[in-house]
């Protein structure tokens, strides 16, 4: 939610707005041009900070090299150090259903052998 505390993924409202909060760190020596990709569930859509009538966030501490906000992923490119930096944007909840909720990838764009990939999981969305 807006105050950083976590929400249930399975009793989300159409209305709602969502803060995602993308942690990136590396165990060993930095890796420079790291691509993260947060596919989004269905019924969701970016809050897309860059215009004027989006609710948005305030302005984040961390901010990645490069972001791409695409109708159904948020696109990140960052370096990955040991001290991890915290990426966020907003989601605004547009329809009601049951929808798979992708897990989010992040690779070295130049080196196959770095890479990770987080957990799948299921939003449940309600009409208000």
């Amino acid at each position: 939610d807006r105050e950083g505390n976590p929400i249930d993924a399975n009793n989300l409202v159409v209305g709602d707005l969502v803060h995602v909060e993308i942690m990136v760190n590396t165990d060993g020596d930095p890796v420079h041009n790291v691509a993260v990709v947060d596919a989004l569930p269905g019924g969701l859509e970016v809050e897309n900070p860059r215009l004027a009538t989006s609710a948005g966030m305030d302005e984040p501490e961390e901010q990645p090299d490069h972001v791409e906000f695409l109708d159904d992923r948020v696109v990140l490119f960052c370096t990955a150090d040991k001290e991890p930096r915290t990426y966020r944007y907003a989601l605004r909840v547009i329809t009601a259903g049951e929808f798979s909720l992708p897990p989010i990838q992040g690779s070295c764009m130049y080196d196959e052998s770095v890479a990770s990939l987080g957990k799948a999981g299921r939003v449940t969305i309600r009409n208000r």
